[in-house]
């Protein structure tokens, strides 16, 4: 499964989402109404989120996290970020969601 909207795209594998390309832009909203009704469907403990190839991440890109862990969190089931990319791991830690997510890598 695949969704892309301006210049991000994320693809869906094996209970992995793969983010890719630049998070930012109101242009975005609709990606994350995408990923929380495909959140609300995973059967697993555990969602996780590679932001390996973010370019950018912005206030729009955060809210799709944040929409992700807490539909993950309703289910008792939680989100974890791995790899972040330079921008990705800096707007995190700038905006303390950092301290919200678990990050591995």
């Amino acid at each position: 499964m695949e969704w892309s909207f301006g210049n991000a795209r994320v693809r869906a594998e094996d209970g992995v989402l793969h983010f890719e390309g630049s998070f930012a832009g109101v242009e975005l909203i609709p990606l994350r109404a995408k990923l929380v009704e495909y959140a609300e469907q995973l059967q697993c403990d555990t969602l996780t989120v590679d932001l390996s190839k973010v370019e950018r991440l912005e206030h729009t890109g955060l809210s799709i996290l944040e929409a992700l862990r807490d539909t993950m969190g309703m289910k008792g089931a939680k989100v974890v970020l791995v790899s972040p990319s330079k921008p990705a791991r800096q707007m995190l830690e700038i905006t303390r969601l950092a301290l919200r997510f678990e990050i591995q890598g």
